[in-house]
């Protein structure tokens, strides 16, 4: 069963007894954290909120929390240097969309606040279900689309690691940055082949009927006792594309005088133009 994978490679890449977990009020960190649990390990969750305003992610999470009697951290993330921070997403942890910016923004002030070894992340799980607009648009038809959706999603294996490192939208690459930038271990359960192997075996309606993950939840029955939002992605969950697009008005940093973030993105990631001269 897909928890005993999950818990298995939990044990095998996070030997310590306290672990960090980046939690969201969503599924795929809550079984991260309920397989952690199982080893009775203790677990400090790090939840973050954007400018004082807390979200669904920061709401769920802390009930999740108290509930499992797990440590609950709430990081507040400012608003204040979002231009700075749009180009160290570019120029140091290689930002390259849109979605890139806006998912890793809120850690480069959450990372600093960990001082345990090893981080746990349910990020990417979503690629196996097929549960963004597009993918319920185009490929949960049939299971050979949502292999194609996958495999478009996870990108290739590395063979050494047997993790596969999703190009992206994801972005689990800045996710190993900014642990690394730490001297921690993102140990992320979603990219192994392993779990892989398990989920390719199943098509769209096996994940999504009668709701949404419900194979989860018959692998973490724990899960069902607890309320948690309803999918939604983390960067909108926080309301973060709101900021960036307070970018545009500036006209030093939009010099072309763009309309769209990913455009902007486009700009300064492929631009000869002097970062540097931003930075204060």
């Amino acid at each position: 069963m897909i928890d005993k994978i999950i818990t298995d490679i939990i044990d095998q890449e996070a030997p310590d007894q306290t672990v960090a977990v980046l939690m969201s009020g969503g599924t795929d960190s809550l079984t991260v954290a309920a397989a952690a649990h199982r080893l009775n390990k203790k677990l400090n969750c790090y939840t973050f909120r954007v400018d004082g305003k807390d979200s669904d992610d920061s709401i769920y999470a802390e009930k999740a929390c108290k509930y499992f009697g797990w440590n609950f951290k709430l990081i507040d993330v400012p608003v204040n240097n979002i231009e700075n921070d749009f180009f160290t997403l570019i120029r140091k942890y290689e930002c390259k969309k849109k979605t890139h910016v806006e998912c890793t923004f809120p850690f480069l002030y959450v990372y600093p606040h960990i001082k345990e070894k090893y981080i746990l992340t349910g990020w990417a799980a979503d690629g196996y279900y097929g549960v963004s607009k597009r993918a319920n648009i185009h490929f949960k038809h049939t299971k050979e689309l949502m292999d194609k959706f996958r495999q478009g999603y996870f990108g290739k294996l590395d063979e050494t690691t047997q993790k596969f490192i999703p190009g992206n939208p994801v972005g689990v690459k800045q996710q190993m940055m900014l642990a690394e930038s730490i001297d921690s271990i993102l140990v992320a359960p979603y990219i192994d082949k392993t779990v892989w192997d398990w989920m390719i075996q199943y098509d769209w309606d096996f994940f999504n009927k009668p709701y949404q993950k419900a194979p989860l939840f018959d692998a973490f029955p724990e899960l069902l006792e607890i309320k948690r939002r309803n999918h939604l992605n983390l960067q909108l969950a926080a309301g973060i594309p709101n900021y960036f697009e307070k970018l545009l008005d500036n006209k030093k940093i939009n010099i072309y005088n763009r309309s769209r973030i990913m455009d902007l993105v486009r700009d300064w990631k492929t631009t000869t133009t002097n970062i540097e001269e931003f930075f204060v």
